[in-house]
């Protein structure tokens, strides 16, 4: 499941016409009628992502959207509308909109949408969570003052300046290929994104590091969740491992290791922190190029 999704909306056929849509596509959805049942369903079942219109009886969607606000300022809300205007689009924005759409729209248009808002609030959450997690890790490892902490201290450092340089998702690939491949001392590594028709496309390479053709088939959807390496398949030069990228429950990519062992030179919470960094600065270089691909 990709997330819990409320759509609100009065008019039936849009509220149904958004529901099947999301559902279709993997979300776990509810629907309600105006602002007040909205907050009401708010109440029963947690959401992670609110799509609403604005014109509806009684409570409307900017009131909506500034009565979520006062409780939850990072939940995603993206405002649909069918008639925009210049002064609407500033005030749903200027209240803490995510997105806003525009009615007639395409279910690419706001699935895409969706996406985005919701890969962009657990980005902020895991960012913010990741950053704690290196300091108390670094605390733990300059307590022990042993020449292989240091090491790994600087390491970490090394990983915590990881960031996505300006250009396309393929050129913050290649940069994040080549650092990957650094730290973690192996002959190469590649990156691939997960493709909007299934499966995954490679968009880097170090070390001539592609993994095998249909690799994907060998470990499978349901192993993409594993917090483990992946063991992959194949014959002659070094052995690969595919790694499954994460931010919170947004897949941003998979990267394949050629080469190295034993958590690759690091310890295992250090490797699973570096893994955790890799998948924040992808996902950042994909919300830059507004998820390319969907």
């Amino acid at each position: 499941m990709k997330g819990v999704l409320l759509v609100v909306d009065d008019e039936r056929i849009v509220r149904e016409s958004l529901h099947d849509i999301f559902e279709m596509d993997g979300y776990a959805v509810y629907t309600a009628v105006d602002g007040e049942d909205a907050l009401r369903r708010m109440k029963q079942v947690p959401v992670d992502i609110v799509v609403t219109d604005i014109t509806m009886p009684g409570m409307d969607g900017i009131q909506l959207l500034k009565s979520i606000r006062m409780g939850n300022e990072h939940l995603p809300v993206i405002i649909i509308t069918g008639n925009p205007s210049a002064q609407t689009t500033l005030e749903a924005l200027r209240c803490g909109a995510s997105d806003y759409i525009t009615k007639p729209f395409s279910s690419r248009e706001v699935l895409a949408s969706v996406e985005r808002a919701l890969l962009r609030s657990r980005l902020l959450a895991e960012e913010a969570q990741w950053s704690l997690d290196v300091k108390a890790f670094l605390q733990g490892v300059s307590e022990g003052a042993s020449s292989e902490g240091c090491k790994l201290a600087g390491k970490m450092e090394l990983i915590a300046g990881w960031t996505a340089p300006l250009g396309s998702t393929e050129e913050v690939g290649e940069y994040l290929s080549r650092e990957v491949a650094g730290v973690f001392e192996i002959e190469g590594c590649a990156l691939y994104l997960p493709a909007r028709e299934g499966g995954y496309r490679l968009i880097a390479e170090s070390g001539h590091c592609k993994a095998p053709p249909r690799f994907e088939d060998e470990f499978g959807s349901d192993k993409a969740v594993l917090p483990n390496p992946i063991p992959l398949g194949g014959s002659g030069g070094p052995r690969r491992w595919v790694v499954p990228l994460f931010v919170r429950e947004s897949c941003t990519g998979l990267l394949v290791l050629c080469g190295g062992q034993e958590w690759w030179g690091l310890t295992e919470e250090a490797f699973r922190l570096a893994v955790r960094k890799a998948a924040c600065v992808l996902a950042r270089a994909r919300l830059c190029e507004t998820l390319p691909g969907l």
